[in-house]
């Protein structure tokens, strides 16, 4: 926990010196990795009013963010409007890792209930990191994949 606490404080004394949303994000994310999922909600609300609207990389960077928070909370419908949303947003730019990621998101959630589809966007995924070259998300993407083949 002292990790959060020193992670926590420096952030806040950056977002304080800066007022970017950037730190504020980084926050978010602090929170979340710490379990406080209405404080990283609150966070992620309060950057996403700070992003101007031709931003769609930061847009769809907080929506990620508060789609996987309201999914740990169990609001699934939030979570699932909110990776869609997301999902929009990251394909309106050439940002392969957050290509990546928003379907990465959009498996997660459909793994629940829609193994065809969680697959499809697992691919998708996968496609998105392999352009961008991260060797780590495509492994953690391929034991996704395995594992639904599985079951």
């Amino acid at each position: 926990m002292k990790r959060f606490n020193d992670a926590k404080a420096l952030l806040n004394e950056l977002y304080d010196k800066t007022q970017s949303h950037i730190y504020l994000h980084q926050l978010g994310m602090v929170a979340r990795e710490a379990g406080d999922y209405i404080e990283a909600l609150n966070m992620f609300e309060h950057e996403c009013s700070m992003l101007t609207t031709n931003d769609h990389l930061g847009k769809a960077a907080n929506m990620y963010e508060q789609a996987l928070v309201n999914d740990l909370l169990g609001n699934q419908d939030v979570a699932s409007k909110l990776a869609t949303l997301c999902l929009a947003l990251s394909l309106s730019t050439e940002d392969n890792i957050m290509h990546g990621c928003a379907y990465r998101l959009m498996g997660d959630l459909f793994r629940k209930n829609s193994f065809e589809k969680a697959k499809m966007y697992y691919r998708n995924s996968l496609e998105a990191f392999e352009k961008a070259k991260d060797n780590i998300a495509c492994n953690e993407i391929k034991e996704r994949l395995n594992s639904l083949n599985k079951c």
